[in-house]
């Protein structure tokens, strides 16, 4: 578990979901566990915290994406 340091997080999910067992974004506060599919994206606070969970089969490929409002 661990939040980013950024202002906001995107993870753009590159996998379609029948590649890939297990896996997604969970969110402890919440007791949520977010798994998108092919095109789908998450968009939190950075200083959400959250942490990947394993991968039990197949490849995930995902691209997170990091912004700062500009000071």
């Amino acid at each position: 578990m661990h939040h980013d340091k950024s202002d906001v997080t995107m993870n753009l999910m590159l996998s379609r979901s029948d590649q890939y067992r297990g896996g997604g974004t969970y969110f402890g506060q919440a007791d949520e566990n977010v798994r998108l599919d092919f095109g789908e994206f998450l968009l939190h606070p950075g200083n959400a915290v959250h942490g990947g969970t394993p991968i039990t089969g197949g490849t995930r490929y995902l691209m997170v994406i990091f912004a700062n409002k500009e000071v």
